[in-house]
């Protein structure tokens, strides 16, 4: 009973080390990507962004708070955008003239002679009551929202600090990492204690034979005399 106990332990520890192996290298393709691509990852089509402000909090199906992760998809055409639908951006007014992603509702498609061009604003009516001042161009379109993830993009935004990373996913891994060692030198030092019994009843063995063989000959060259 004792020994499956430890077995299910150290397939749980297995389990966990496995799944924070991959939270490293899942955190840090999507760090390298986002660095690349003025902070968005996007990987099959698909993109995370960390809600930062509360400008789509409301009363929509589909409205997103402050803290929550939001998943877009590229969008290949995008004449297919229709008022109602949530876009990600790049919003030059925000940061200056830094390209920087925004996620608004389109209240409005306008066909020019210089392409086509989307009219945005945050659903939440206190701190966005106006629309957005910038027309957004479909070329600055990233993608189209999916869904959203409450709370996650708290949590995301945590790991990608230092120290949170350094909680959250180093330090399990480096835990980790020493009960694998102790439980490897314990293997061999149980090994060792295994072949000591052995080694000993072999001498003892040996021994034995030499004695029998000494008194066997004791008894030979007494009988000689005789």
């Amino acid at each position: 009973m004792e020994k499956k106990k430890k077995s299910v332990g150290k397939v749980i520890a297995n389990v966990i080390f496995y799944l924070v192996a991959l939270l490293v290298i899942v955190f840090s393709i999507f760090s390298i990507i986002a660095k690349q691509n003025f902070g968005v990852a996007k990987v099959f089509g698909y993109s995370p962004i960390v809600v930062l402000s509360d400008s789509m909090h409301g009363n929509q199906e589909d409205s997103f708070n402050k803290g929550d992760l939001i998943v877009i998809k590229s969008v290949k055409d995008t004449s297919t955008l229709a008022e109602g639908d949530i876009i990600t951006f790049y919003d030059m007014s925000i940061i200056d003239n830094k390209k920087v992603p925004n996620s608004h509702r389109i209240i409005d498609v306008i066909e020019t002679s210089n392409g086509l061009f989307f009219q945005t604003q945050g659903d939440n009516a206190l701190t966005n009551p106006r629309p957005d001042q910038v027309l957004v161009k479909d070329s600055d379109v990233i993608g189209q929202y999916v869904f959203n993830i409450k709370g996650a993009g708290t949590i995301l935004s945590k790991l990608q600090t230092p120290l949170g990373f350094f909680l959250v996913v180093v330090l399990p891994a480096v835990i980790f990492l020493i009960y694998e060692i102790f439980l490897f030198m314990r293997i061999i030092i149980l090994e060792k204690m295994k072949k000591k019994p052995a080694i000993v009843d072999s001498k003892e063995a040996e021994n034995a034979e030499l004695k029998k063989q000494l008194e066997e000959l004791k008894k030979t060259v007494e009988e000689k005399k005789d």
